[in-house]
């Protein structure tokens, strides 16, 4: 059910800004950053009741509240590999250290601050890119989370396209 989850994600970031994946905030699931909401149980049968993510499939019982700002700093430092035939394909190693904090303008819970610190999250990391064509790079990272909540969803190993538009 993983689709129904980037596409939840996705419709949410038309109202809110959301925080987390590749290319937000690397070593945290997409929207997995930030503050969440707890879904409802859904009635099964007369038999009982089940939680939402044991009938849907989803690995998480929560949706992702996003917030009203956000501010994401990536540092990189990437350097060719040093060996000689993988240098000519251009690939190339980097390591990185990844901030990122998602607000509100007011509180949607007491549990989700604000502004300040308590909102920050941060990754350091490293890993591989590799030009596919003159604007198009294949990356793969791995990235530990440094400060995070623990509601965050975490994901460490990461891979992604990206695209430089000049």
């Amino acid at each position: 059910m993983a689709d129904s989850i980037v596409i939840m994600c996705v419709a949410l970031c038309l109202f809110r800004y959301q925080l987390g994946g590749p290319n937000s905030l690397r070593g945290f699931e997409l929207c997995g950053a930030g503050p969440r909401a707890y879904r409802p149980e859904v009635p099964l049968s007369s038999k009982g009741i089940i939680p939402a993510h044991q009938s849907t499939g989803d690995a998480h019982p929560t949706d992702s509240l996003g917030g009203d700002l956000r501010s994401t700093l990536l540092a990189t430092l990437s350097v060719p590999v040093p060996v000689p035939l993988l240098a000519k394909s251009q690939l190339r190693a980097f390591t990185f250290i990844n901030l990122g904090m998602i607000s509100s303008l007011s509180r949607v819970s007491s549990s989700a601050p604000a502004f300040g610190l308590g909102a920050l999250r941060a990754s350091v990391g490293g890993g591989f890119s590799l030009a596919a064509a003159e604007s198009i790079r294949l990356e793969t990272t791995y990235a530990i989370p440094i400060l995070s909540a623990p509601q965050d969803q975490l994901k460490k190993f990461q891979i992604g396209v990206g695209v430089t538009i000049n």
